[in-house]
């Protein structure tokens, strides 16, 4: 398509494909200096001005033709509730062209996008030419994201999201109108009092605003009536609730708030999303009724601290059934700052902690499949699902009992697996009876990377594997794959050509023979990690090829051969 505009054009006859590419090219204008120009787009624009800030906003939005070349109505269209945004000179090109390359070529699309800019230039809340485009186009929308990009205050990327939040534009979706939308999804924008449900609404997302228009009621009762409703997401929303307090400052607080009246979700509902506002989401959890057998995964994230007191709140029981952990254990691993918990049934849950940097010493478990029902009934796994106080800082009082069957470890020294494994890796392994997989990663920091001698986590680890006490059960008797991962390949080589390479292999013969094989054995280093191109080098000539998998499924293979050096 031809870039040369006519500019005495009235803007409000040029088609979309015409103000797409104006948009979409805003990078390839510069000025002086090299800088992305805004007002290079002021002369084919210049009409956005006379209309931002008077009462014809919405008469521009009526009258603007959406037809392609074709005549074909396109709704990827790129809206904003001002003209001022275009000119505001606020560098946002990037995010524009962001935007528009993400929604071209997606159907029956409609962005609602704006910009960070004072209420008094860029007047979202009477919404009209949001609203008025909504109603000209909702029989055709099957999927609705509105995207204000605006908190009230606030400009650049320092934003304080977990402080102010506001209602930047209420919308009013009619279910008579939008009857095809199956997906709509509001960041930093609200629904009217009072909204009615959607009846072929599948994927609701809600972000970044405290709805003071909508009561809690009135969400679960909207939430409910989209019967066909399957994945909720919240991040940073909350409705409003007088009986709950502005600020919670621990257990006893919670303790106080008048409890809800659980309502029952969509039958069709398999995933619910909360995030941050904790511990509001406790509050969200106790407001819906998730104790029926279904597939529902519910994702819970944000920071420990908060975290903790949502897992403390007594009047969310089902976290407590469903979920043996006190959140303030996961202190003890160093620099996490988000839990991610999935549980359906009681005793189908995953648990993800994760740190800050580069995975630093974090822990993750995940439990794919029930316990069976003779261990859900004996008195150990029943203590074990309830809540108890911080006792310990091993993994035993982090993850004991629980039916896992995935564990990722990534320790950055040989103190933190002391930390980790209370010392003792026979009596950690010794709780964890349902683990398939376990997969032990090292990372070249900190002071100590593995050890020497009964330091070495991973030489003392191996040795119990092969070789448990002989008064004891096997360890992990369903263990069948083991995973060696590092990003560092002096290690990595070292791991390889060691003695812990006959270790490994004396530890799969000795378990192969007493009847509990292992299928396999994941070698995995990253050769790109390497400082430079002869540590690369050097590392093609140990493995080949870059993943190296020993199987042990039939026989016991020789690991020199099995690795190929």
């Amino acid at each position: 398509m031809s870039r040369e505009f006519n500019a005495t054009r009235p803007i409000n006859t040029l088609p979309v494909e015409i103000l797409l590419n104006i948009f979409l090219n805003l990078q390839t204008i510069e000025e002086p200096g090299g800088q992305i120009g805004w007002y290079g787009v002021a002369a084919v624009c210049r009409h956005w001005r006379d209309v931002a800030n008077s009462s014809s906003c919405a008469s521009l939005w009526r009258q603007m033709s959406f037809t392609t070349s074709s005549g074909l109505i396109s709704t990827d269209i790129f809206l904003t509730g001002s003209g001022a945004t275009f000119l505001g000179g606020w560098g946002h090109s990037k995010f524009i062209t962001e935007t528009m390359n993400s929604s071209l070529g997606r159907k029956r699309l409609l962005g609602a996008q704006g910009t960070e800019l004072e209420p008094s230039v860029c007047d979202y809340d009477n919404g009209a030419p949001v609203q008025c485009l909504l109603e000209r186009y909702a029989p055709l929308m099957e999927v609705l994201e509105v995207d204000c990009h605006y908190v009230p205050g606030h400009h650049g990327d320092d934003v304080d999201y977990s402080e102010r939040y506001g209602e930047v534009l209420l919308l009013s979706i009619d279910p008579r109108m939008f009857a095809r939308l199956q997906c709509l999804s509001l960041y930093t924008a609200g629904l009217k009092p009072n909204p009615a449900p959607l009846p072929s609404l599948c994927r609701l997302h809600l972000s970044y605003c405290i709805c003071t228009s909508m009561s809690m009621e009135d969400f679960f009762a909207f939430v409910t009536g989209c019967q066909a409703l399957e994945e909720l997401s919240l991040c940073k929303f909350r409705p409003a609730d007088p009986a709950f307090p502005d600020v919670v400052r621990g257990r006893k607080d919670l303790e106080k708030i008048a409890p809800l009246t659980p309502v029952t979700p969509p039958a069709a509902l398999r995933k619910l999303h909360l995030h941050d506002f904790a511990p509001f989401t406790a509050r969200i959890l106790q407001g819906m009724s998730l104790a029926r057998s279904t597939d529902l995964s519910v994702t819970m994230d944000g920071h420990i601290r908060t975290l903790d007191q949502a897992y403390r709140c007594k009047t969310v029981p089902s976290l407590y059934t469903a979920f043996p952990l006190n959140s303030t254990h996961l202190g003890v691993l160093h620099g996490v700052t988000a839990v991610h918990v999935y549980f359906g049934t009681p005793t189908v849950y995953r648990i993800v902690a994760r740190s800050g940097e580069e995975g630093h010493g974090s822990v993750t478990i995940t439990a794919d499949v029930p316990a069976p029902a003779a261990y859900q009934s004996t008195p150990q796994h029943k203590a074990r699902a309830k809540y108890r106080p911080n006792r310990s800082k091993d993994l035993i009082e982090l993850f004991g009992g629980a039916p896992v069957s995935d564990l990722t470890i990534v320790a950055p020294n040989a103190e933190h697996w002391k930390t980790l494994t209370g010392a003792d890796w026979a009596n950690t392994l010794r709780s964890l009876p349902f683990l398939k997989r376990l997969s032990v990663i090292f990372h070249p920091a900190g002071d100590c990377l593995l050890g020497v001698g009964e330091d070495d986590p991973l030489m003392t680890l191996i040795t119990v594997l092969g070789t448990p006490p002989d008064d004891e059960d096997e360890l992990c008797p369903h263990l069948e794959c083991l995973t060696l991962h590092s990003s560092d390949v002096d290690l990595g080589v070292e791991i390889a050509r060691t003695a812990r390479t006959a270790r490994i292999v004396d530890c799969l013969r000795i378990r192969k023979a007493r009847g509990f094989p292992l299928a396999q054995l994941h070698i995995l280093f990253d050769p790109d990690q390497g400082s430079s191109d002869d540590e690369r080098e050097r590392y093609a000539r140990v493995f080949t090829p870059h993943v190296d998998v020993v199987d042990f499924e039939d026989t016991a293979v020789e690991f020199e051969t099995a690795r190929s050096i």
